[in-house]
C-alpha cells in the first residue's frame, strides 16, 4: 500500500507493508492520500509505534528464519591471564571512616562495575548554572554540602577537591582545616585533590598526609614531576595515589613504577576528554590500558578512574539554548548531566573502575543504570 503526504514540511510517499493486518478494514485499498496534514505529536506517534514494532516483528522473524539455517558453531569465551589489582579507598579500621569501598579486581574487559564520586570543592568557584541550581545554598559550606551527599546517599565517596591553596592562595597548613573538619563530621570516603600546579599540590599533600594517617584516603594526583615525594608520603601515610598522565601509555607505565616503589595502591587517571571533544582518544587509550593490564602488564594492572565532570569543559554542556538550523540545543539543565553521563558511561565501556561526577543527576542515574546493569 502506498501512502501519499501533502503539506508536512513537503511532499511525501512511502510505501508501507502489513498495514492491511493492523487494520483489516484497509484491505481492499491500494492507495492512501493525505492532503493539508496536520498533527498532534502524541496522535503521531500512537499510528507510528504499532507500525514500528510490526515491522521490527517481521524482521526478526526473516532474520530467524537465516539464523536457523545456519550451521551450529562453537563459542569461546574469553579469558584473561591476569587480574586487575583491588585498591580499597576508605580504612575502617585504623582510621574514622565508617565504610570503605573498593576499586578493581576486575578479569575481564566485558566487566563494568564502577564507582561514584560527586566533586566537593573547599571553596567558592564558577560553576555551570545546572550544578548550582541543583544544590543551592549548599555550595556555602562544601561540609554541609558532603553531609547531604552522605545523608541522601548520592554518591559511594566524596572527591575533595583542595583548590583554595590556588585560588585563596591559602597556606596548605591552614587549607587542611576543612579537610579535618570533614573527616571529623563525614563518614564516607575521600579522595582528595590539589590544585593542579604541582609545587602548590606537593606542599599540600604533606599536610593532607599528616591529617589522613591510617584514612585509607585517595591522593589526586601524582605526575611524573612529583612521583617520588607523593609515593612516600602515601606510603607514610597509608593512602592510595591516582597516577595521572595525559594520554600515554608509556609514561603511563613509567609513572607507575615510580610510585609503586612506595605502594602498589595505584588508580590510573589516563586523561578524559569530554563526550564529542576527543572522547575517541580517552576510550582507546583506556581500553588499550586495561587489555594490557589483563594480558599481564603489572606495569598498567592497576585500577582506572574517569572524570566525567571534565565533560563541562564542552559548549554544549553549559551553554544557553540555540537555534541552529531550526533545531535548539534543549534544555541546559538536562543537556550539562546528559553530556556528562555520556562521558562517564563511554569510559566504562572502556574500563573505567571510578568515575568523578560534577552534577548530582549525573551520579544518581550512573547509580540506578549500576544496579540494573551490573
Amino acid at each position: 500500500m502506498k501512502v501519499k503526504v501533502n503539506g508536512f514540511k513537503g511532499d511525501f510517499e512511502i510505501e508501507v507493508e502489513g498495514l492491511d493486518r493492523l487494520f483489516p478494514e484497509l484491505n481492499e485499498i491500494d492507495e492512501i492520500e493525505i492532503e493539508n496534514l496536520e498533527f498532534d505529536g502524541e496522535i503521531l506517534i500512537d499510528l507510528l509505534v504499532p507500525l514500528i514494532k510490526e515491522a521490527v516483528k517481521k524482521f526478526v522473524e526473516e532474520k530467524a528464519k537465516v539464523v536457523e539455517e545456519l550451521p551450529e558453531v562453537e563459542i569461546e569465551r574469553l579469558e584473561f591471564p591476569n587480574e586487575i589489582r583491588v585498591v580499597t579507598i576508605g580504612n575502617t579500621e585504623k582510621g574514622t571512616r565508617k565504610c570503605s569501598v573498593k576499586v578493581g579486581g576486575k578479569r575481564s574487559i566485558f566487566e563494568l562495575s564502577y564507582t561514584i564520586a560527586l566533586d566537593v570543592f573547599d571553596t567558592k568557584i564558577k560553576l555551570p548554572k545546572a550544578v548550582r541550581d541543583s544544590y543551592g545554598d549548599l555550595l556555602n559550606d562544601p561540609i554541609e554540602l558532603a553531609k547531604e551527599i552522605e545523608e541522601k546517599k548520592m554518591a559511594d565517596l566524596i572527591a575533595f577537591h583542595m583548590i583554595s591553596i590556588d585560588v585563596e592562595n591559602k597556606e596548605p597548613s591552614e587549607a587542611v582545616k576543612t579537610l579535618k573538619r570533614l573527616l571529623d563530621e563525614v563518614g564516607m570516603p575521600i579522595v582528595v585533590g590539589g590544585c593542579g600546579d604541582v609545587k602548590k599540590d606537593v606542599a599540600l599533600f604533606k599536610e593532607v598526609a599528616k591529617v589522613c594517617k591510617d584514612e585509607g584516603v585517595v591522593i589526586n594526583s601524582a605526575t611524573l614531576e612529583s612521583a617520588e615525594e607523593i609515593g612516600k608520603l602515601a606510603k607514610e601515610s597509608g593512602s592510595a595515589v591516582i597516577s595521572w598522565v595525559q594520554l600515554d601509555i608509556n609514561q603511563q607505565k613509567q609513572l607507575n613504577r615510580i610510585i609503586a616503589r612506595y605502594t602498589k595502591e595505584i588508580i590510573m587517571d589516563t586523561t578524559t576528554a569530554g563526550f564529542g571533544y576527543g572522547t575517541e582518544y580517552s576510550f582507546t587509550t583506556m581500553e588499550r590500558v586495561r587489555l594490557a593490564g589483563l594480558k599481564g602488564d603489572e606495569d598498567l594492572a592497576y585500577p582506572i578512574m574517569t572524570a566525567g565532570s571534565n565533560a563541562w569543559g564542552c559548549r554544549e554542556a553549559w551553554m544557553k539554548d540555540t537555534i541552529l538550523d531550526e533545531t535548539t540545543w534543549g534544555d541546559r539543565a538536562l543537556r550539562g548531566p546528559i553530556w556528562e553521563i555520556g562521558t562517564a558511561l563511554v569510559s566504562v565501556l572502556a574500563g573505567a573502575d571510578l568515575i568523578l561526577n560534577l552534577h548530582p543527576k549525573s551520579a544518581e542515574c550512573l547509580m540506578k543504570l549500576r544496579e540494573e546493569v551490573v
